[in-house]
C-alpha cells in the first residue's frame, strides 16, 4: 500500500458510508409514504427517482474502489465522481 492509498481509500470509503446513509433515508421515506396512487403521486416519484440515482452512484463508486489502478488514478476518478454524482453535497460528518 503507498502512503496515498489510505487516504484514497478512505475518502473512497467515507462517500460510499454518505451514499448508503442517503439511500436509506430515501428507503425510509418511501417505505412510509402513505398509500396513495404513487405513480401519480410527484414527490413519491421523485423519492424513486432519488433511490435509482443513489444506486447508479453506489455502483460507480464500487468500480472506482475496486479498480486495479493506481492511487494517483483512484484520486483522480474519485475527484470526477464527487463532481459528477447526483448526489456531490459532502457530508461533513460522513468522510
Amino acid at each position: 500500500m503507498t502512503p496515498g492509498s489510505d487516504t484514497v481509500t478512505r475518502q473512497g470509503e467515507g462517500l460510499r458510508r454518505q451514499l448508503l446513509r442517503a439511500r436509506e433515508q430515501v428507503l425510509a421515506e418511501i417505505r412510509a409514504f402513505p398509500p396513495a396512487i404513487p405513480a401519480c403521486d410527484a414527490q413519491f416519484n421523485h423519492l424513486l427517482q432519488r433511490r435509482d440515482a443513489l444506486g447508479r452512484d453506489l455502483g460507480r463508486l464500487d468500480d472506482i474502489l475496486a479498480a486495479a489502478v493506481s492511487e494517483e488514478e483512484k484520486a483522480r476518478r474519485l475527484t470526477a465522481f464527487r463532481r459528477d454524482s447526483a448526489f456531490p453535497e459532502p457530508d461533513p460528518q460522513g468522510a
